[in-house]
């Protein structure tokens, strides 16, 4: 089945953050499409890729997803 045009988007977006890292692990995705914060879990920092099927930035608290994990 072909991709949707979302996924072709996300994808296209998603390599191009890769490359950004890629070639500079310091500072690369500070300047990429319009800069990625430095990561602090109180702010709204972490980094949501294709969140609802959504190209692009999508930023929340770094601490949302912090939780007990299930022991069962």
């Amino acid at each position: 089945m072909p991709n949707t045009p979302e996924e072709r988007a996300i994808g296209a977006y998603n390599r191009r953050a890769w490359t950004a890292f890629a070639r500079d692990t310091t500072a690369g995705l500070l300047s990429f499409d319009g800069g990625w914060p430095i990561f602090d879990p109180q702010a709204d920092t972490l980094a949501r890729l294709a969140y609802e099927n959504r190209t692009g930035l999508n930023l929340v608290k770094g601490n949302l997803y912090d939780g007990r994990c299930s022991t069962s």
